[in-house]
């Protein structure tokens, strides 16, 4: 009897998410090193600690996904029945992911309100409550889709119909706040424009905790 499994839209394309995060796990990791050698001892406490943060949260992530890869592909080597479910180390990747994307996102909001620091504290309110808010939300429900995965006992066909809705609005939802946030602190930059080719040089530079 012939079993025929689409792992096309699951292990497939988690297969090929994995492979790219990877790559850019290494980009990520020279990133680090050039900070850590070139602006390590000029910042403040705080965002070293953020920087490191970021990163462990990064390779926190990269070990999750290669080890859920192992799962898949060593571990359950000619057993079908393992490729049914998550592993449940799934748990801390999905976790760390949507931490690190609310991490990053509150993180640029801040500097749209420090760029807006000549501007009424309604103004900056307005700016920069909206993508706060959408952030937290992302946050509350990658968690909540972890939450709903375990519930599914990490069974893949029924994890997928319980976190669709949850994961499709968090996805949704963070991409809103990218966008906002470029076009945010595009308009920011361009408001703060002197006419001074020094002043104005200078105020991307001003993007600090």
């Amino acid at each position: 009897m012939q079993t025929q499994l689409d792992l096309d839209p699951t292990l497939g394309s988690l297969f090929i998410a994995g492979f790219f995060s990877t790559i850019l796990y290494g980009a990520s990791c020279a990133q680090f090193m050039f900070y850590t050698r070139h602006y390590f001892h000029h910042d403040k406490s705080l965002v070293k600690g953020l920087v490191f943060l970021i990163w462990i949260l990064d390779t926190v992530t990269t070990v999750s996904e290669l080890y859920i890869f192992w799962c898949f592909a060593i571990r359950g080597h000619a057993n079908w029945f393992d490729l049914l479910t998550f592993s449940k180390l799934y748990e801390l990747d999905y976790a760390t992911i949507s931490v690190t994307t609310c991490v990053v996102q509150i993180f640029y909001i801040h500097g749209i309100w420090q760029l807006s620091e000549t501007s009424s504290r309604k103004y900056k309110l307005a700016i920069s409550a909206l993508p706060m808010v959408l952030s937290i939300i992302c946050l509350a429900l990658g968690f909540a889709a972890i939450y709903d995965t375990a519930a599914s006992d990490w069974i893949i066909t029924r994890s997928l119909g319980a976190v669709r809705v949850p994961l499709t609005i968090r996805v949704c939802a963070a991409a809103v706040v990218d966008v906002y946030i470029s076009i945010a602190i595009s308009w920011v930059l361009r408001m703060r424009k002197t006419g001074f080719r020094r002043c104005s040089a200078s105020s991307p530079h001003s993007l600090r905790l």
